[in-house]
Order: structure tokens, then C-alpha cells, then sequence
């Protein structure tokens, strides 16, 4: 009978690189692209969110209502939040 044994050994280790300019000038591209989509996004999201509260709003008999009151605030917690 034969029984293996895995030994694993981690160590650290620095790995320098040449950076080109034309690599440099992707990396900041693809960061730029993401960015501006994760803004757009943002932006999406604050529109809907203002259009909820807009919607409880209308939607509400009595506007100064508790718990319109409650729901407006939580959506525009949630608004701050995101900024």
C-alpha cells in the first residue's frame, strides 16, 4: 500500500515588469471606459430612485402621511448612500 503526501509551500515573491506606453495607455482606457459606465449607471439609478419617490408621492393620499413620510425618507437614504 502506497500512501501520498502533498506538501504545498507559499511564499512570496516580486514581479517587476515592463510597462509600454501603448499597455499604459489600454489599462487607462479600459479604467476610463469603466468608469464612465459605472457613472452611468449612477445616474440611471438616482432617476429611478427620484422617480419612486415621485411615484409614493402622487400615489399617496395624504402625503404628509407617517408613512409616505417614512418610505420618501428611506429612498432618499438610500439616494445619499449611492453618491
Amino acid at each position: 500500500m502506497s500512501s501520498s503526501t502533498i506538501l504545498s509551500i507559499k511564499r512570496s515573491i516580486a514581479v517587476r515588469a515592463v510597462v509600454t506606453p501603448s499597455w499604459k495607455e489600454e489599462a487607462e482606457r479600459e479604467l476610463s471606459n469603466g468608469i464612465s459606465a459605472t457613472d452611468q449607471q449612477l445616474a440611471q439609478l438616482e432617476l429611478e430612485g427620484q422617480q419612486v419617490v415621485d411615484d409614493v408621492r402622487s400615489q399617496s393620499a395624504n402625503p404628509l402621511d407617517p408613512r409616505v413620510q417614512e418610505q420618501v425618507a428611506k429612498s432618499l437614504l438610500l439616494s445619499t448612500l449611492l453618491d
